[in-house]
């Protein structure tokens, strides 16, 4: 991946906690001056998927469920084990439901229904793997 990244006439990724991780990494490849120059920031709500699909860059780093929700690129795979990156989502009931038992109740359903058997495969389709613990 690193000669990837060294040889690609320029680049893109996300500026959140994974882009925040890809600059750690790359840096520490020794490779942010080079890098510099040739990574294309995505305008604020703009996928990098999207610069892919319109030719704009040559390689992008993006969450997969956000690769596989926009046509016209080729998704070639995740980062390596050795230097990937975790993104979990969490989940929590505002305490001002305490007071509305309907609500409440309609909230917790949602939640199980997100760990249950039965969304494993949609969320599977959409590029997020089924971790619960």
């Amino acid at each position: 991946m690193k000669n990837t990244v060294i040889e690609c006439k320029n680049l893109s990724y996300s500026t959140g906690p994974s882009g925040v991780y890809l600059e750690k990494l790359f840096s520490g490849w020794g490779l942010a001056e080079l890098l510099k120059s040739k990574t294309v920031v995505p305008p604020p709500g703009t996928p990098v998927a999207s610069l892919l699909a319109r030719g704009d860059v040559e390689l992008g780093f993006q969450q997969m469920s956000e690769l596989l929700s926009v046509g016209g690129i080729e998704v070639v795979g995740v980062l390596p084990p050795e230097i990937e990156f975790i993104t979990r989502f969490s989940a929590g009931i505002p305490v001002g439901l305490k007071d509305n038992r309907q609500k409440l109740l309609a909230v917790k359903n949602w939640l199980d229904f997100l760990v249950s058997s039965q969304a494993e495969s949609v969320k599977r389709r959409h590029g997020m793997n089924w971790i619960v613990n």
